[in-house]
C-alpha cells in the first residue's frame, strides 16, 4: 500500500516539476505541455485514487514553487480535466457476450471538448472585464512571455 501511494506522489512531483519548468527554464514551456502525462499515467495504471493523490501532490508542490494561486491554477487547468477523463475512461460493464465494455472513446472526446469549451467560456468572461478587454489581456500576456524565449 505504501508503494502505491509513493508511486502516486512521485508522479505528482514529476507533474509539478514539468509545470514549474515553464517558470525556471528557458524553453520550459515545451516541458510544461507534458504536465498532464504523469497524472494520466497515475490514473490509468494505478486507478482514480492514485490520480487524485498525484493531483493533490502536484498542486501542493506547485503552490510551494509558484504560490497558492499557481497551485489552484494548476489544479483547475491540468488536474481537473485529467481526473474527469480518467473517471470516465475507467468505467466498464459486462457485455452481453460475457466480455467487458469500456466507456466509448467518442464520448471521452466529447467530454474533453466540453471541458475545453467550458474553460474557454470562463476565460473569455474573465478577460472581458480586464483593462483593454480581451485584446489588451492577450497582448499583456504575450509581452510577458516573450522574454522566456
Amino acid at each position: 500500500m505504501l508503494a502505491y501511494w509513493a508511486g502516486a506522489a512521485v508522479l505528482g512531483v514529476v507533474s509539478a516539476a514539468l509545470y514549474l519548468a515553464a517558470l525556471a527554464l528557458p524553453g520550459g514551456v515545451l516541458l510544461a505541455s507534458f504536465t498532464q502525462a504523469p497524472l494520466f499515467l497515475a490514473g490509468l495504471t494505478l486507478g482514480l485514487p492514485a490520480a487524485l493523490g498525484a493531483s493533490a501532490t502536484s498542486a501542493l508542490v506547485v503552490s510551494g514553487g509558484a504560490g497558492p494561486i499557481g497551485g489552484v491554477v494548476h489544479a483547475i487547468v491540468n488536474a481537473l480535466p485529467v481526473l474527469v477523463l480518467i473517471q470516465r475512461a475507467l468505467l466498464s460493464r459486462k457485455a452481453a457476450d460475457g466480455g467487458v465494455e469500456w466507456y466509448p472513446p467518442g464520448l471521452l472526446v466529447t467530454w474533453l471538448t466540453g471541458l475545453a469549451v467550458l474553460a474557454l467560456g470562463v476565460l473569455l468572461l474573465l478577460l472581458a472585464g480586464a483593462e483593454g478587454g480581451i485584446e489588451g489581456a492577450v497582448q499583456r500576456q504575450i509581452e510577458a512571455m516573450l522574454p522566456m524565449f
